[in-house]
């Protein structure tokens, strides 16, 4: 990893590197990064379901490195919500090409997005069950940071620093 980070550094781009899942998705909530790189294997939650969660409140370009491996494990990664899948060790220069790419492709910060589920659209800012109007920027947050957290107890305190 090392080598990754002290690559993309020497390109230009700012690298914050995260010890577990469960801190990434918080990270990706905190401070919406331009693009995540994620392992395969992430100690605490497994790097599709990672995929998958990040998909839920960002539209922001997903790299999976890993071990390319026999049958769909790649199109699983893709499909829950990767962007492109490098085998390890990638190969650096072809990551840094990946991700100016994916940079190109997307203007600034990245929004959360839910994709319309059940608490509504967090890219257009609407929530369903008869709230006609936008959500508050209050409202907003709120929605975004217990779609994130889907499935796992908030303690107030947290709640309210993610809003």
């Amino acid at each position: 990893m090392a080598d990754i980070v002290s690559t993309l550094e020497a390109a230009g781009f700012q690298v914050t590197c995260v010890a577990d899942g469960h801190q990434g998705l918080n990270r990706v909530y905190e401070s919406r990064p331009d693009l995540v790189i994620v392992a395969e294997q992430v100690p605490g939650i497994n790097g599709e379901e990672l995929c998958s969660k990040m998909r839920l409140v960002s539209l922001l370009p997903i790299i999976v490195v890993g071990n390319r491996q026999e049958g769909s494990h790649e199109v699983r990664m893709l499909e829950a919500g990767a962007d492109a899948y490098m085998s390890k060790p990638p190969d650096l220069v072809e990551l840094v090409a990946r991700v100016r790419s994916l940079l190109r492709r997307t203007k600034g910060p990245q929004c959360p997005s839910a994709g319309g589920g059940p608490g509504g659209d967090l890219l257009r800012r609407t929530a369903k069950r008869g709230n006609s109007g936008g959500l508050t920027s209050i409202e907003f947050h709120l929605l975004s940071c217990l779609r994130l957290n889907e499935g796992r107890l908030i303690r107030y305190p947290q709640l309210m620093a993610g809003v």
